[in-house]
């Protein structure tokens, strides 16, 4: 219909997705690597430093696991652990 304009998400916005204001869908927006989106999110959020997200849609980030390191907010693919240095599970960047 021209001139028409998409009515607002009626219900919760999906996990794995994000819905901007004013979306028309519950699935509006896949959620980017490095950022996870639980139900009813607004945007994308980055996953906090020693966490990761490796694929899109996630509704919750990984911890970064032992021998590597995830240096920043919104790491994709954790860091193998430099040489010589001591990296536990949720290794971020210190």
């Amino acid at each position: 219909c021209s001139g028409s304009t998409p009515a607002a998400v009626s219900g919760p916005c999906l996990a794995g997705y994000y819905c901007p204001s004013g979306s028309a869908l519950a699935d509006q927006t896949v959620c980017p690597a490095g950022s996870y989106c639980p139900a009813v999110s607004a945007g994308p959020i980055p996953c906090s430093a020693g966490t990761y997200a490796n694929s899109t849609q996630a509704t919750a980030c990984s911890e970064c696991p032992a021998s590597y390191y995830c240096p920043f907010s919104g790491t994709i693919s954790p860091r193998e652990c430099p040489a010589g240095y001591a990296c536990p599970p949720g290794t971020g960047l210190s």
